[in-house]
């Protein structure tokens, strides 16, 4: 299942981030797009927003991706994968730029964040996953 927990991670490119601070938790809707092998998941935030201090405070994270967009009108066959990783900063700037290249290319309405000089790319790695494939069959693995 590992497999397809990867392969879900790798075939989309929006995702639900959810972080926290002092037990309360914060969830941002994120485009994203991931390294070659879905291990690894990039995104762009603004220094100074909320889920940028609360991963330089906790980097805990989770992701919430799903294939709803695939099966409208279908519950049964949609499939929901919650990741779970640590996020971080990416702060070599050749690796940024690359990245943030990526991101626009991927997702066009990022290029409004990713040319301010308050941007920033986040990097998940991810630990372990937890997926749902209808609303009765779960699997959890590890990375």
């Amino acid at each position: 299942m590992l497999e397809n927990a990867l392969k879900m991670i790798k075939e989309n490119n929006f995702c639900v981030l959810s972080t926290s601070r002092d037990n309360r938790p914060n969830s941002s809707l994120m485009q994203y797009v991931s390294s070659e092998t879905g291990a690894e998941i990039y995104m762009l935030t603004m220094k100074g927003s909320t889920k940028y201090g609360n991963i330089l405070n906790n980097p805990h994270v989770s992701l919430l991706v799903d294939t709803r967009a695939e099966a409208p009108g279908e519950n049964r066959d949609i499939k929901a994968l919650t990741a779970y990783g640590r996020a971080g900063i990416v702060t070599d700037k050749y690796e940024e730029e690359m990245l943030k290249e990526r991101l626009v290319k991927l997702n066009p309405g990022l290029s409004v964040i990713s040319e301010s000089p308050e941007s920033c790319v986040v990097r998940v790695e991810v630990e372990s996953f937890l997926l749902l494939e209808g609303v009765n069959e779960s699997i959890y693995g590890k990375i």
